[in-house]
């Protein structure tokens, strides 16, 4: 599945009116974002971080910002709710993935976050044949998905361990809440896992099974005829 990154999505709010607004105290919530509240306090905070990185940049290239400008403000508000929503969005999904169940609730998986240039970059370098620009897919996010394989359930009559059935349940159910948020997404095996474990230093005993890769798809679907001609039919899919 190809996934296409677009402009995250924006909260129609009056953002700079709360922000000027000296009767709304500091504590007040102005924003709520997948379950999380951010308070008039917090967002300023966040929003003044933002625009001291730009006229620090700006001073640096022999620039001029004015970070009291209408225009600055209202950018950095922008900047900083999107990020917020954005960071919301991946720890839902992380946390549908910690809840999951597994074998003896043994809970063997461990989950990378790779949300920045460089760790996409390592991620692309595990699988060249998906690499595209900078990522797998071009996806602004990818989670690699791990067992400490130890930990797992190992079933006593023929030694099976849990680890690729309980980190797939795992995958399963942030794949879902992904959807849940309107993200795409592309569960990815076809990589190489030694390289991973090198390019993400994982720990001894730590073993990558999957990479779910994430992002806002293409308001259509690539080549829909292929598709349904890979799905399995009804009569092929029950056993009798």
């Amino acid at each position: 599945m190809a996934l296409l990154l677009v402009a995250a999505m924006v909260v129609t709010s009056s953002c700079s009116l709360i922000v000027k607004d000296a009767e709304v105290d500091a504590q007040t919530p102005i924003i709520t974002v997948v379950g999380q509240t951010f308070t008039k306090g917090e967002v300023n905070a966040l929003v003044q971080n933002s625009l001291n990185y730009q006229a620090s940049l700006y001073s640096m290239y022999g620039m001029t910002f004015d970070p009291t400008s209408e225009s600055a403000i209202s950018s950095a508000q922008e900047s900083v709710i999107n990020g917020l929503i954005e960071q919301a969005v991946v720890d839902a999904i992380v946390e549908a993935g910690r809840i999951a169940p597994s074998a003896c609730n043994n809970h063997p998986t461990r989950v990378m976050v790779l949300d920045t240039p460089e760790l996409l970059e390592k991620a692309a370098a595990c699988q060249p044949r998906f690499a595209r620009d900078g990522s797998i897919f071009g996806a602004p996010l990818v989670f690699l998905i791990c067992s400490v394989t130890d930990d797992a359930w190992v079933r006593p009559y023929d030694q099976m361990n849990s680890s690729e059935i309980d980190t797939s349940i795992v995958c399963d159910q942030m794949m879902m809440e992904a959807t849940e948020q309107g993200l795409g997404t592309c569960w990815v095996c076809h990589f190489k896992p030694e390289l991973a474990r090198e390019q993400f230093n994982l720990p001894e005993g730590v073993y990558p099974y999957h990479m779910l890769v994430c992002g806002y798809p293409a308001d259509h679907i690539a080549d829909p005829e292929h598709r349904e001609a890979r799905t399995i039919p009804l009569p092929d899919f029950l056993l009798k």
